[in-house]
């Protein structure tokens, strides 16, 4: 039980520091850029998800200044693959590992259409599509974004038990 609420809130913190960054000086023009991009990511969340980071940023407010500068290196001690996914905030952070091979070079023309689909996933049917996105040649990857999207929301989960054989 402690290790599950820790590890819980470790995702948490991570994600709080992939999307408040409070190690990052907007001093110049291209950290500014990058300043503005996760405040834009950051509005974008589902009100719950923001409601998590904030509760997250709070409890990291209150930890003593060596634990802050703890987590802050081992967030910077992750590859930029983990990073990227943490600012999907901390639902999908988690999950991005096995969503990045679908998700990864997506037409930006699709790419809000995709996370809003990826937020209203609930978790069994994330999964899914984590196995769908393993299983599925990058060559076809396009066309699997495609058809789901194309799908109803209220037929996806279904189409994805069939499409994930379970």
């Amino acid at each position: 039980m402690v290790r599950s609420l820790r590890a819980r809130w470790t995702g948490l913190m991570v994600a709080m520091l992939a999307l408040i960054p409070a190690v990052v000086s907007a001093s110049t023009a291209a950290s500014k850029q990058q300043l503005q991009a996760w405040q834009q990511q950051y509005q974008q969340l589902p009100a719950a998800e923001r409601q998590r980071i904030q509760a997250a940023w709070r409890q990291y407010q209150q930890l003593p200044l060596p634990q802050q500068q703890q987590l802050q290196r081992s967030f910077s001690g992750l590859d930029q693959l983990h990073r990227t996914g943490w600012r999907l905030g901390p639902r999908l952070g988690r999950h991005w590992p096995g969503l990045q091979p679908l998700f990864a070079y997506v037409d930006p023309v699709q790419r809000e259409a995709l996370l809003q689909l990826l937020h209203g996933l609930d978790e069994p049917s994330l999964q899914r599509l984590i196995r769908l996105a393993q299983r599925t040649a990058p060559e076809q990857r396009q066309v699997l974004r495609d058809t789901l999207l194309q799908q109803p929301a209220a037929h996806r989960a279904a189409w994805l038990r069939q499409q994930a054989g379970s």
